[in-house]
């Protein structure tokens, strides 16, 4: 039996909504402004949670549980809602709407994908176009999708004993940093890529070429 899909709904943005995967069953938590993109997608939220800067109380249903948070607070919403949804035994993650908008957002939400990493939590961000995925101390296949780059991020200061099979540019037992990159816009091969790293967090970043 797969394990229950936690999905965030952040305020960023999702630019094809059909490609955002919530199967029935899944615990949804909008994150503030991360509740249009439910309406958009005819999903009722389990929980709503957010200063509420960003979108009206008035819009949101009644029956939606809510948590509202001070304006000021060490954490954004996602990084909150992220944290409801570890209380409540995540262990599958999805963060649609985490990227684009604002840059610092953007930088908060993988600073999060790389804690996750760490904890042994999968997780995943998307727009519905992009898809980011952190790796810690392991390894990971990615499936090859058309017209699409595959880019790698040292999140830690070194990433040791890096491999990577099924693109065009294999490398071995590399050692990327995160002040040097050397891993961007690699293609995938006809087979799922396979990315390993032996000491270090990685960040794997499927992006469309166009």
């Amino acid at each position: 039996m797969r394990e229950r899909l936690f999905a965030v709904l952040a305020g960023g943005e999702i630019l094809d909504y059909d490609a955002v995967e919530i199967p029935p069953g899944s615990f949804i938590i909008a994150a503030d402004s991360g509740y249009r993109h439910a309406v958009k997608l005819g999903l009722t939220p389990d929980l709503i949670v957010g200063d509420f800067d960003s979108v009206e109380l008035s819009a949101i249903g009644a029956d939606i549980p809510r948590i509202g948070l001070a304006p000021d607070k060490n954490h954004t919403d996602t990084t909150h809602a992220i944290g409801l949804a570890l209380e409540r035994g995540a262990q599958r993650l999805l963060v649609a709407g985490a990227l684009g908008g604002r840059l610092d957002h953007t930088m908060s939400n993988l600073q999060d994908l790389a804690y996750l990493s760490r904890k042994q939590i999968r997780a995943k961000l998307t727009d519905g176009l992009t898809d980011v995925y952190a790796l810690t101390n392991g390894c990971i296949e990615v499936a090859p999708r058309p017209n699409c780059y595959l880019s790698i991020f040292s999140m830690s200061n070194t990433c040791k004993g890096l491999t990577i099979t099924g693109v065009r540019y294999e490398v071995s037992d590399f050692t990327l940093t995160f002040d040097h990159p050397r891993a961007v816009s690699n293609e995938f091969a006809n087979a799922p890529a396979k990315i390993c790293v032996e000491n270090g967090t990685l960040c794997v970043m499927v992006v469309p070429k166009d």
